[in-house]
């Protein structure tokens, strides 16, 4: 349905807005809310995540510097997320 680069588009301008909504909710209700605040910080990452491969893909055209940029992107990725459930968890 969609190429690597529309799908990029899309989610890039989908965590933008769930973004704004969720961070302007925090400021004008004032509920700060541990499970609120991680996700915002998942989102936050996909919209990071998103933004870097997007760069990549359009500065990189060495395929074994792709492969190594993914793989540390997606380790990134995967530890960051950890990070966040274990915030959850022990907070």
């Amino acid at each position: 349905m969609f190429d690597k680069g529309s799908f990029h588009w899309y989610v890039q301008r989908f965590t933008a807005i769930t973004l704004f909504l969720i961070f302007s909710s925090l400021i004008f209700f004032s509920s700060i809310n541990i499970f609120f605040v991680s996700f915002f910080l998942i989102v936050l990452l996909f919209h990071i995540e998103a933004g870097i491969e997007t760069f990549i893909y359009d500065y990189m055209h060495d395929p074994f510097s792709l492969f190594v940029s993914e793989v540390l992107l997606d380790l990134l990725v995967i530890f960051s997320i950890k990070s966040v459930f274990l915030l959850i968890i022990f907070l």
